[in-house]
């Protein structure tokens, strides 16, 4: 039998309150056991792990999963937790040109329980809809970079490669072009993914150039095996996520719009496949880019410092992307401009990233950008609590919070209004840190640490969107790339990596976490796979290193080419062997001494041209010769 938590409604939880603080006979016993008060609101519910079996009712055994837990999350679950006596009882005034603003007490009022109803979490967490059912690598990928995608990208990028064909083989001489024609030749689907397999692969060789990653020496086999590197590169300099047609008009409105439509077709599929846990982690993450791009950022705290700006929400205890928004600045006619390419203020930034939680009870985590007491105020009027830091030169705080004079360090204080609780710490002398929650109602500090619950809450979740971000880092293997487009596109693979996996080992029951550098290899090398068959099966025009690295990434030989026989005889070539001999050198002189070499048919068994020096003629009789050998 396996268990399950089903949540009470309000008033079966008051109702269950009640009736233990009768029995308790104080309702001050009550309060001090906030444990005992926050395990009322859930009942145990036994269901069978599969369907019940009349002739065997043996009890099955009880699965217990343990959510892996961080440094800052232990030392949460670890704490020591005592209520804070305040100094003295009071308010505290907030005061603008004689006005009064805001009122704080020092004391809270009596609460029944450590967390408000608006923190119960309604919903189920984690998997959900055809994401259950993930068990590949490859699949839990396309769930979120899905084959429409691909083929809006495959599309787009042949429509600009058919143009750059046209202006290639006006500008070329007729020589240069027909030695270049191949590599602006359309890209077929399958093709598309084996170039995404290969930027994953690349991940693993960041410190390698293009040129390196092809050098027969230093690169790996699998790179000049999927596809040629002028055609990568082609295909890495040509990728195009849009129409250029209408792009002049579009980008009047929006300066993001030259992958706009993709990037919000992939972030819709991050929210269909997975529901946040209790509580979402609102920060922002930095693309780096140095090139040309007109809404570029310039952040000194964070690594790279100049990139592209997304506002994003990641899931606090998963590793998890659950909303991104790019920032692409003002557009030069906003009247044209799609729904919610700006928004007005840190407050609508905040309620756009958790707009599809409103009203579902889970905790917003907030650095010190975003956190604000109207803010706090008005989530909470939608049932979603906030934690956050604060800066000092915020409205509406008590000076006697903010200033951290006469302050002993170590020393904490609360001050309580419209449900918000505001602590401010002091972890050394002249300096304090302002937190705020309307989470927890009571004042709360730790003994061993002499940090408030609001603080130690805040370490524990704070880390959502750092965490993913050193990861999506390591998973991009971008390039140094001059198109800022196709550095928003690596950023998709990255995302659609980390969110995939995370997926796959929930599915798995990898609470844990697991090898994510083995689950990206074995990604890489699942979506080139199909395009290494291609080349086995028809490898027409593939030159010797190309079959040997082929052979040595798949095992297997090339399929040798079939040629009628009017054609085989027709076929001749000059003598690979003498070509050895004249040396790799350049130019007049080696290229007369080529010319002059005549041709010969090829060897019977491998196909090569060879002369008659370098070959054997084997005399048979008319009799021996009727015989099969």
């Amino acid at each position: 039998m396996s268990r399950r938590f089903e949540q009470l409604s309000a008033a079966q939880a008051l109702e269950l309150i009640g009736s233990l603080s009768d029995s308790s006979g104080s309702e001050d016993d009550l309060s001090s056991e906030s444990d005992s008060e926050e395990d009322v609101l859930y009942q145990v519910v036994e269901e069978p792990d599969t369907a019940p079996d009349v002739s065997e009712e043996r009890e099955q055994p009880v699965r217990v999963v343990q959510r892996h837990l961080t440094k800052s999350q232990k030392t949460l679950a670890e704490a020591d937790l005592r209520m804070h006596e305040p100094t003295a009882a009071g308010q505290y005034e907030v005061r603008q040109r004689g006005s009064v603003l805001a009122q704080w007490n020092t004391e809270n009022e009596p609460t029944r329980r450590r967390r408000g109803p608006a923190n119960i979490l309604r919903e189920a967490e984690g998997v959900r809809g055809d994401a259950k059912h993930v068990t590949t690598e490859l699949d839990a990928f396309q769930l979120f970079l899905t084959s429409e995608i691909i083929d809006h990208v495959t599309s787009c990028t042949n429509k600009r490669l058919e143009r750059v064909r046209q202006r290639k083989a006006a500008e070329l001489a007729d020589n240069t072009w027909k030695k270049t024609a191949h590599r602006y030749q359309p890209v077929t689907v399958t093709e598309m993914r084996a170039f995404i397999g290969l930027c994953i692969l690349r991940s693993f060789y960041t410190d390698l150039r293009l040129e390196q990653l092809y050098d027969d020496t230093l690169g790996p086999a699998v790179f000049k095996a999927t596809m040629g590197g002028k055609r990568f590169g082609t295909i890495l300099r040509y990728i195009t996520f849009d129409d250029t047609d209408s792009r002049e008009e579009r980008r009047k409105g929006d300066k993001f719009c030259l992958i706009r439509e993709l990037f919000a077709s992939f972030d819709e599929n991050l929210r269909r496949h997975y529901s946040p846990s209790e509580c979402i982690t609102v920060d922002e993450s930095l693309l780096r880019f140095r090139g040309r791009c007109p809404f570029k950022m310039y952040l000194p705290s964070k690594p790279g410092r100049y990139g592209m700006l997304f506002r994003t929400a990641a899931d606090a205890n998963q590793r998890y992307f659950w909303k991104l928004w790019p920032y692409s600045g003002r557009p030069e006619a906003p009247e044209r401009a799609p729904p919610y390419v700006q928004l007005d203020g840190v407050n609508a930034t905040v309620r756009y990233l958790v707009q599809e939680v409103m009203g579902s009870g889970r905790n917003i985590t907030l650095d010190r950008f975003y956190t604000s007491v109207p803010l706090a105020e008005e989530l909470a009027a939608e049932r979603l609590t906030v934690v956050g830091t604060l800066n000092k030169n915020r409205r509406l705080l008590p000076a006697e919070l903010t200033s951290p004079q006469n302050r002993e360090p170590g020393s904490s204080m609360f001050a309580f209004r419209n449900g918000v609780t505001l602590t401010s710490h002091c972890p050394k002398p002249g300096k304090v840190v302002l937190a705020l929650s309307t989470q927890h109602e009571t004042p709360m500090v730790d003994e061993r640490t002499r940090k408030p619950e609001i603080i130690l809450y805040y370490n524990s979740t704070k880390g959502g969107v750092d965490v993913v971000d050193s990861m999506l880092e390591t998973a991009m293997g971008k390039p140094t790339l001059r198109r800022w487009p196709t550095a928003v596109f690596f950023m998709m693979l990255g995302v659609a990596q980390v969110n995939g996996f995370t997926v796959l080992l929930l599915n798995r029951g990898s609470t844990g976490g697991g090898d994510r550098r083995a689950m990206r290899l074995a990604l890489g090398q699942e979506l080139v796979k199909p395009r290494l068959q291609e080349r086995l099966a028809d490898p027409v025009g593939l030159n010797k290193d190309t079959l040997g690295a082929l052979a040595a990434v798949t095992g297997q030989k090339a399929a040798r080419q079939q040629l009628p026989a009017a054609a085989e005889r027709a076929a001749r070539g000059r003598c690979v062997l003498c070509l050895q001999e004249l040396g790799g050198g350049r130019g007049s002189g080696h290229r007369q001494a080529k010319e002059k070499l005549p041709k010969y048919p090829p060897c019977g068994r491998c196909s090569e041209f060879v002369c008659k020096n370098h070959s054997t003629s084997v005399r048979m009789c008319d009799a021996c010769g009727d015989d099969d050998v």
